[in-house]
């Protein structure tokens, strides 16, 4: 009867301290939940259009938290325009379309990055390949894909004054020269100097 007494009396005192600590604990917090649907990912760029050589930031958002993305470049194809378009005539008789091709630029390395926690990257590239480009990134573990459009313009060549001045001289000279020639025609004319047509 002891010996149930003593069993009794922990069962109790586990039983009271099992409730203390229940009673006494704080709930825990409650972790927040991605909005459901999940958003597309997002792609944006620090400037769409750049000279070449130029700094460019590519940003994405809604990706998996720290996942490895892979960024593609596609060269965009640029139609030939019907002005461009020619014909040719063969031996045979027949006539063929003529259209310029344009081999495609090559263009930068498949890139990578990695999102924070918040599913976010932030990657910065020099732009050295002309063209327009689309920007393909791809979540390696969720499969998110968003693109967006990169052009890239040859930079402008550099003005280093003018090389119409020499020509503009030439032909003010060559003006001044022939009117001169004029006028002493005129005023030798009228003085009798020279007479035409006389035998």
């Amino acid at each position: 009867m002891r010996l149930t007494r003593i069993v009794a009396s922990a069962m109790a005192a586990l039983v009271t301290a099992g409730a203390l600590a229940t009673m006494t604990s704080s709930p825990a917090a409650a972790q927040p939940q991605p909005p459901y649907p999940p958003q597309p990912p997002v792609l944006t760029l620090s400037d769409s259009t750049v000279v070449v050589g130029t700094d460019v930031t590519l940003f994405g958002r809604f990706y998996g938290p720290n996942e490895v993305v892979n960024i593609v470049f596609t060269p965009q194809a640029v139609a030939a325009g019907a002005a461009e378009r020619a014909s040719v005539r063969q031996d045979t008789g027949a006539t063929i379309a003529m259209v310029p091709v344009a081999y495609p630029p090559s263009g930068p390395p498949a890139l990578t990055a990695v999102t924070n926690a918040a599913g976010e990257f932030q990657l910065t590239f020099r732009a050295d390949w002309k063209g327009t480009w689309l920007i393909t990134a791809t979540g390696q573990e969720s499969g998110l894909s968003a693109t967006t459009v990169l052009t890239v313009v040859p930079r402008q060549l550099p003005v280093t004054g003018s090389s119409m001045g020499t020509q503009i001289g030439v032909g003010a000279g060559l003006l001044a020269l022939g009117v001169l020639l004029v006028m002493l025609t005129v005023v030798r004319r009228r003085r009798g100097g020279v007479r035409v047509g006389t035998a």
